[in-house]
């Protein structure tokens, strides 16, 4: 009796240390993200979140954190804001209307390898070099649309690249693999991008 008397006990302090330190753990973290949201100077991405939100987003990333708050502070800070601005360019009032799409895509953006990461890889793609190739370096498009009409062609495709990356993000898609970029980000929207230049040949309009 006396020993379950004592495990009872035992019991009740541990559960009361446990909520004291995730209380903690909380109000460092909340306090941390307030005053970097305090610190930001341009106000097209200002993120003005209330307690509720920042819990909601706190209660979030906590179960894909391998180690601790205070261990990947600064690393889920950063992707918070990097979320921002990546969701700030496609909705600038993500946060307002659509806040759990914000949350999945700062949760996702945590677990996946950075956005620029893709300015490294279609560099070495085979696919893209290709597509590189046919705009600028075989004659038949540039010759008969211009440098410039290729220009705005290739700055279309990398901006599909980063716009498809936060997409799906926002879906909860995690892409931490080189692998998975290039399979899901840059060799679709080539393709796409490809069949639209032939096209343009084929029609000979260069709309």
């Amino acid at each position: 009796m006396k020993d379950d008397h004592c495990k009872m006990l035992n019991s009740l302090v541990e559960k009361k240390v446990h909520r004291s330190k995730s209380s903690d753990d909380f109000t460092a973290f909340k306090s941390r993200l307030q005053k970097l949201m305090g610190n930001i100077e341009d106000n097209a991405v200002i993120l003005d979140m209330n307690d509720n939100q920042i819990k909601e987003l706190y209660d979030n990333m906590l179960p894909v954190i391998e180690t601790s708050i205070y261990a990947e502070m600064e690393h889920v800070i950063h992707a918070i804001f990097d979320s921002l601005e990546s969701t700030h360019k496609m909705n600038q009032d993500i946060v307002t209307n659509n806040f759990q799409q914000f949350v999945t895509h700062a949760v996702t953006n945590y677990q996946s390898l950075r956005q620029e990461r893709i300015n490294i890889l279609k560099v070495h793609n085979k696919t893209y070099q290709q597509f590189e190739n046919a705009l600028f370096y075989d004659d038949t498009f540039i010759s008969t649309f211009g440098f410039q009409r290729a220009f705005d062609y290739h700055n279309k495709l990398i901006q599909s690249f980063h716009a498809t990356y936060t997409s799906l993000l926002c879906d909860g898609v995690v892409l931490d693999t080189d692998k998975k970029i290039i399979k899901k980000v840059i060799e679709p929207n080539i393709k796409q991008m490809y069949q639209k230049i032939n096209d343009i040949l084929m029609d000979g309009t260069g709309a």
